[in-house]
């Protein structure tokens, strides 16, 4: 990648992202530029030669290409100190969930090139699922940017309708959080039938990262795989029961409808 890249937030996600570009070498160290208010956090990338701004607007005026990272939260204060320091030649790229295209060319102008990007945490180990949807503006030669950035960190899907950000939000944005949350309660079950600690963790871990491979690999459906699992009469089948007692099938929906009207929230506070 020949372009200028600047990320402006180097929290958990830009952090990663950074990780992801420098490890699978899309960009040089001297054509990333960071900017962060927590300056002590861009130390370990300064070592590697990544340029260190000392504000947002310097970054900014250094790059054909810009990575929003920051929190919904802080993103309307973000966009009024950019406003002048932004080219309509630059592309501008937001990770930042429920805040929509338009909502960014209101502020920084109607003819500015915007991409709406929702990766997720994976992309710390090249394992993101990003889903994108781009402005009118944004020209074929900067589509092609976005798709080299976004792979270097994971898959990447376009969308149409920029509507369906919020649903992958919901989905593959918060996803890795709820594969965590069902490892946690893996690990903790364990612990509650007696196995010691590094063994739960064990289990749980393991369980979880070879499920994740057997479906990678596999040409079978999850449900496939899972009814394969499912004997008759067995273990499993005595799990699932419960389950759907429990409408657990229900409660999921439920929190994934949840984060949905979030992040469709977040873009009208």
């Amino acid at each position: 990648m020949n372009n200028k890249l600047a990320i402006i937030g180097v929290g958990n996600m830009g952090k990663a992202i950074v990780s992801s570009l420098l490890a699978q070498e899309v960009i040089t160290p001297e054509n990333l530029f960071l900017s962060d208010s927590h300056h002590t956090q861009l130390d370990h990338f300064a070592k590697q030669g990544v340029v260190i701004c000392s504000n947002n607007a310097e970054a900014v005026q250094q790059a054909d290409v810009v990575l929003l990272a920051v929190k919904p939260q802080s993103f309307a204060a973000l966009l009024s100190e950019l406003k002048s320091v932004v080219s309509e030649k630059q592309l501008i790229i937001s990770i930042a969930a429920g805040i929509e295209i338009q909502t960014i060319k209101n502020s920084l102008g109607s003819s500015q090139p915007v991409v709406r990007v929702m990766p997720n945490l994976c992309a710390a180990v090249g394992e993101s699922m990003s889903v994108w949807a781009k402005s009118k503006e944004v020209s074929d030669e900067q589509s092609l940017v976005i798709r080299d950035l976004l792979r270097a960190i994971g898959e990447e899907a376009f969308v149409d309708d920029e509507e369906l950000i919020d649903a992958a939000t919901a989905i593959s944005g918060s996803g890795p959080a709820y594969v965590f949350y069902l490892t946690e309660l893996l690990e903790q079950s364990a612990l509650n039938l007696g196995l010691p600690e590094k063994t739960a963790n064990l289990l749980a871990r393991q369980t979880l990262l070879g499920s994740a491979t057997f479906l990678g690999q596999s040409d079978k459906s999850a449900k496939e795989l899972r009814l394969q699992v499912t004997s008759k009469g067995g273990t499993t089948e005595a799990a699932f029961e419960k389950f759907e007692q429990s409408n657990l099938k229900k409660v999921f929906f439920n929190g994934i409808r949840a984060a949905h009207t979030r992040a469709k929230e977040l873009n009208r506070s």
